[in-house]
């Protein structure tokens, strides 16, 4: 298992705003580098070499306070610009990405796009806010700055929990730069849940079927059942139930009925659905008694305001960057957001535009990085007080 060179940033001295051509050249270069980083879930030497590269390169800055932290052998860093655990600005990102090839470790350059895994989940995302902190980590009065990296979002976001629940981590604001295929504002994710479905029946010899009970039918009755609780799988702010994984007999023979069988859902839900995992269960538990049900994860809905006042800021300053009014939309999958949906803690989490996230092609745009960097740099420097 080899470990990538340690991050080669240019020196943590500032670009200059006006200097577009540099801010390219090193939101290139970081992200690249941390694509180089394998940090899939289970490479946990890789995981704590990205973090530790990232965070020698953050120590060269005065006067800022880091904190590590480690969970189930996944490492996590804040560094933050005041000695609290609520900022008032949280920058958030994760540095772990979804297996691939070799090759895809290896960033290619084309045009504005910036190709590799994890480019656009979300590395490119981790360059711009790391970036965006080293600049304004030593700036007089302001808000408070925190920059949250954790490695195992892709797990079902255990840092993001593990971080606010048990070590109190708060904030009045969290930006988490989330890629996708246009630029939106995203204040709106589906809860999601993992949940485990099990059957008991009675073994027989299949070709006497009515000696025993099927587990296998029984789960399959109980599938049925449960999707009636939700409309047909559509783009749309609906909560939906997909069957990931079937198995049936522990030990039983092709020709013999299992006695036991069993299903894994990931359910994503609207806050009307449910409000919690535990909800969902209570729901599924009413429709389908005669089956059991385990939760297995769980990440609560974000269910933010379009009328709150600092994301009518933040999408008046973005217009003014990009010359239109970005629309307001919702994410069907979750991010580190759900940790703090809990904590009625308002977040957009998105910024970042390129295409095929969790694909060979996947790429993100290098402009839009660096329009996001511009965006939060204003939304930082003009907030309320400064």
């Amino acid at each position: 298992m080899s470990i990538a060179t340690p991050l080669q940033i240019v020196s943590p001295k500032r670009v200059s705003v006006l200097d577009e051509d540099a801010l390219k050249r090193e939101l290139i270069e970081l992200t690249s580098r941390l694509v180089s980083f394998r940090t899939v879930a289970g490479n946990y030497e890789e995981l704590h070499a990205c973090l530790h590269s990232i965070g020698e390169y953050l120590g060269k800055l005065a006067g800022v306070h880091f904190s590590r932290y480690e969970n189930r052998d996944c490492p996590y860093l804040v560094v933050s610009t005041a000695d609290t655990k609520h900022p008032d600005i949280i920058l958030s990102g994760h540095i772990d990405v979804v297996p691939a090839a070799a090759e895809q470790f290896v960033p290619r350059l084309k045009g504005d796009r910036l190709y590799g895994r994890g480019a656009l989940d979300m590395k490119g995302g981790v360059a711009a806010i790391l970036t965006l902190f080293r600049d304004l980590a030593d700036r007089r009065g302001g808000p408070s700055l925190a920059l949250m990296l954790t490695s195992d979002e892709e797990q079902g976001s255990v840092g993001a929990h593990y971080l606010a629940q048990e070590h109190g981590w708060r904030t009045n604001f969290l930006l988490i730069p989330e890629g996708g295929e246009e630029m939106r504002f995203v204040a709106r994710e589906k809860g999601s849940c993992w949940i485990k479905v099990t059957a008991r029946g009675r073994a027989a010899h299949s070709a006497y079927p009515w000696r025993g009970e099927n587990a296998a039918e029984n789960l399959m009755t109980a599938l049925v059942k449960l999707q009636t609780l939700v409309p047909p799988p559509a783009d749309a702010w609906q909560s939906s139930i997909s069957v990931s994984s079937l198995s049936a007999g522990e030990r039983s023979a092709r020709n013999q009925i299992p006695d036991y069988a069993e299903a894994i859902l990931d359910v994503r839900y609207t806050p009307d659905f449910g409000s919690s995992g535990k909800e969902v269960i209570a729901r599924f538990s009413q429709a389908a008694p005669d089956v059991a049900f385990e939760l297995m994860a769980n990440g609560d809905a974000l269910a933010g305001s379009y009328t709150n006042n600092l994301l009518l800021r933040l999408q008046a300053i973005t217009a003014r960057r990009l010359g239109f009014t970005v629309p307001l939309g919702y994410n069907h999958g979750a991010s580190d957001a759900a940790a703090f949906a809990t904590f009625n803690i308002p977040a957009m989490t998105s910024g970042v535009v390129g295409a095929h996230h969790h694909g060979d092609h996947e790429y993100v745009s290098i402009k839009s990085l660096s329009d996001y960097y511009h965006i939060v740099r204003e939304f930082i420097l003009s907030w309320p007080g400064t």
